[in-house]
């Protein structure tokens, strides 16, 4: 951004006309564009990620929960059966 500003405020960019500074703007928008996508790419991936860790998270506690109620249930047949 602060090259964009500088040739701007330089010999060339206050000489460019409207079609100057339009091809300026398109440049400027396309790797905008870019960087934008990138970025959101390595966004979405990140919570693909952390959605899948949070599934097994969640089936581990499942899993657990399960086992521990098992043997209670082990436990009060040995005691009271």
């Amino acid at each position: 951004m602060q090259a964009s500003e500088d040739w701007i405020y330089s010999d060339e960019g206050e000489a460019a006309g409207c079609e100057g500074l339009d091809a300026y703007l398109a440049e400027l928008r396309a790797k905008v564009d870019l960087v934008t996508a990138a970025y959101c790419a390595k966004v979405a991936a990140i919570k693909l990620a952390d959605e899948a860790e949070m599934q097994v998270c969640v089936y581990i506690y499942i899993y657990i929960y399960i086992y521990i109620y098992i043997i209670c249930i082990c436990i009060y047949k040995v005691i009271y059966l």
